[in-house]
C-alpha cells in the first residue's frame, strides 16, 4: 500500500461476461461471497505508519456494488473505466468496487470489477471464481512450483544476490525506457481491450517457436513493442526493452481457493529483452534469457529486497528505491492462465462466456499489459497513462494482431 499515490492507484480490475443474468441474481451471490471472506468486509486503518485491516459492517461493503446502465458497447466500457479505474477507495470502506450492468447486450451480462492490489492479484482473482462451481482442481491452470535449488536461493539472497541484483540495476546501460518520454505521470489512466483472440491459432504458433506460452507472449509483445516504436518514430532504432512481470513463488500446489486469496507470495521481475523481428524464430532466444535469468536467483534478490525494504526503511525512502528501479521498465506485462473449461455460476448455471484482466502499474512505469485466457479464448487489455501512451488502442491493436498472425 506504500505505493498508491493520487497519480498511480495499485489496482487490479476485470471485466466479466454471463450470459443474461438479472442484477438482483448476480447482486445476491456477490453478497454471498462478501459474508465468506472477512478481508472483503475490511477497511485499512494507519497506525504509527503502519496500515492494518479493521471489519466494517456488512451494510457498509454492500455499498461498493452498483448497478449501472447505458453501457452497451466496447468503447463504452472503455470509457468508463478510463473514469472509474484509478479513482480512489473511500476511507471508509473496502478496498473494491463492483459495476454490475445486466442488460449490456439482449445476451450478456457484464461485471466490472476493480480490487486494490493489496487484497486481489490475477492469480487470486482466478481462486475467487471458483466459487463459482464446483472446487476440481482439473480446471485450475498449470503454474510451476518453485524447487529445492530455487529455494536455496531464495534464502541466500540476501547474502550473496540481493547486492549483487541492486548493483546491477543500477548500473544497466541498457535503453532506459524508450517509452518514457520523460514526462511526469497526470494520473489520466486510459484503456483499451480485445477479447476476439482464438486460443487455437495461439496454441499452434507457441509450440511451432519451441517455447512456453508465457515466453510465447513475452514475444509477441517484444515484436509489438518494435513495430509501434517503428510506426510512432520511425528514424529511431530500438534495441531493447526493460520489461517487468510477477512471478509466482509459491512452494505448495494450493488446493482449495481459501488457500490462496490471501496468501499469495509474488515478486515482479525486471528483465532486459531484445526487440524481435519475427516472433517464431527469435522467441527462442527470449526463452534462454527467461531461463537464465530463473536460474540466478536474481529475482528472489528482489522478492526479498522489497519485503525486507517494507519492514526496515522509512516508507518515503523505499518507495523512491523502488520508482528508481521500475522507471526503468518499459511496460509491466502480466500472464493469467484462466480456467482451460468454462465456467457456470453454480447457483443457476450461468455460463460465464469470458474474463478479461486489466492491471494498474505501480511507480514510474505507466503502462501495462495484462493476458488472460479462458477456455478456448485469449483476451489483452492495456492501461496506460496518458503521458506514456496517449491512446494505448494504438499498441493494443498491433499486440492483438500479431497473436492473431503468428
Amino acid at each position: 500500500m506504500l505505493y498508491d499515490t493520487p497519480l498511480n492507484r495499485t489496482h487490479w480490475g476485470s471485466f466479466t461476461f454471463y450470459d443474461r443474468i438479472d442484477y438482483t441474481k448476480l447482486y445476491e451471490i456477490r453478497l454471498n461471497l462478501i459474508k465468506q471472506f472477512p478481508r472483503l468486509r475490511s477497511k485499512v486503518i494507519h497506525f504509527f505508519g503502519s496500515a492494518y485491516f479493521s471489519e466494517i459492517p456488512l451494510a457498509t461493503a454492500e455499498k461498493a456494488i452498483q448497478k449501472v446502465s447505458g453501457i452497451h458497447t466496447k468503447r463504452d466500457l472503455e470509457l468508463f473505466c478510463d473514469k472509474v479505474f484509478h479513482e480512489p477507495f473511500p476511507k471508509e470502506g473496502p478496498l473494491w468496487k463492483l459495476f454490475i450492468i445486466d442488460d449490456y447486450s439482449p445476451t450478456q451480462s457484464l461485471q466490472i470489477s476493480i480490487l486494490h492490489h493489496a487484497i486481489y492479484d490475477g492469480l487470486a482473482g482466478v481462486f475467487l471464481t471458483w466459487m463459482y462451481g464446483e472446487e476440481d482442481a482439473t480446471l485450475l491452470p498449470n503454474f510451476r512450483p518453485i524447487s529445492l535449488l530455487e529455494k536455496i536461493y531464495l534464502y541466500a539472497a540476501l547474502i550473496y544476490t540481493l547486492p549483487a541484483a541492486t548493483i546491477k540495476i543500477m548500473l544497466k546501460k541498457e535503453e532506459r525506457n524508450p517509452i518514457n518520454n520523460g514526462k511526469p505521470l497526470t494520473g489520466v489512466k486510459k484503456m483499451a481491450f480485445y477479447d476476439d483472440i482464438s486460443f487455437e491459432i495461439i496454441k499452434e504458433n507457441y509450440k511451432k517457436s519451441g517455447s512456453t506460452l508465457n515466453d510465447y507472449f513475452i514475444g509477441v509483445l517484444s515484436k509489438s513493442l518494435k513495430d509501434y516504436f517503428q510506426v510512432k518514430d520511425p528514424n529511431k532504432v530500438y534495441h531493447t526493452v526493460n520489461l517487468g512481470f510477477p512471478i509466482n513463488l509459491r512452494s505448495n500446489y494450493p488446493k482449495k481457493h481459501n488457500e490462496v486469496v490471501l496468501e499469495n507470495n509474488i515478486t515482479a521481475a525486471d528483465l532486459t529483452i531484445p526487440l524481435i523481428d519475427d516472433v517464431g524464430s527469435e522467441t527462442r532466444n527470449i526463452t534462454r534469457i527467461i531461463k537464465k535469468m530463473k536460474t540466478s536467483g536474481e529475482y528472489f534478490a528482489n522478492s526479498i529486497f522489497l519485503k525486507m525494504g517494507v519492514l526496515l526503511l522509512p516508507g518515503d525512502l523505499m518507495c523512491k528505491v523502488n520508482n528508481f528501479i521500475t522507471s526503468k521498465t518499459s511496460v509491466c506485462l502480466s500472464n493469467v492462465p484462466f480456467y482451460r473449461k468454462p465456467l457456470y455460476l453454480k447457483e443457476n448455471g450461468v455460463l460465464l462466456q469470458n474474463e478479461i484482466g486489466f492491471l494498474n502499474n505501480n511507480s514510474d512505469i505507466g503502462v501495462a499489459l495484462a493476458v488472460l485466457t479462458y477456455g478456448e479464448k485469449v483476451s489483452i487489455s492495456v492501461v496506460a497513462d496518458v503521458a506514456r501512451l496517449e491512446n494505448p488502442e494504438e499498441l493494443a491493436l498491433i499486440f492483438r494482431n500479431n497473436l492473431m498472425k503468428g
